[in-house]
């Protein structure tokens, strides 16, 4: 019995001796997976500021990029401006000509229809006979 007692004692003592190793080997695989939980959160926390920055830096560049067609667009814009401008002073110069050119036209016309109606009263007065008081048609 006793020596009974003493195999199981042996038993007993292999079994916890078994057990507390595996309680270390767990504690120690604990540790190493919390190192590493650790690890991949640091890991995460700077992919996300990487990220975070990534963007950052996209969103600016596309501000950048926004910018400039803007001012590209207000540029042609002025030009256009610029442009219309010039082509309504053109405009009322050749306007203005022509009505200068008109008026030139008019008066000559004017002009010759007096000197012409001149001419015409002095034919009248040399082909009308001076007795008749007015002259007939006939």
């Amino acid at each position: 019995e006793r020596r009974r007692d003493e195999k199981e004692k042996e038993r007993d003592e292999e079994e916890r001796e078994r057990d507390e190793r595996e309680r270390r080997r767990d504690e120690k695989e604990r540790r190493r997976d919390e190192k590493e939980k650790e690890r991949d959160e640091r890991e995460k926390d700077r992919m996300k500021r990487k990220e975070v920055y990534e963007r950052k830096e996209e969103r600016e560049a596309r501000q950048r990029e926004r910018e400039e067609r803007e001012r590209e667009r207000e540029e042609r814009g002025k030009q256009r401006e610029e442009r219309e401008m010039e082509r309504q002073e053109r405009v009322k110069e050749r306007q203005t000509k022509e009505k200068e050119r008109e008026k030139e036209k008019e008066e000559g016309k004017r002009e010759r229809r007096l000197s012409m109606g001149k001419k015409r009263s002095l034919i009248e007065k040399e082909l009308t006979p001076r007795s008749s008081p007015s002259p007939s048609p006939s």
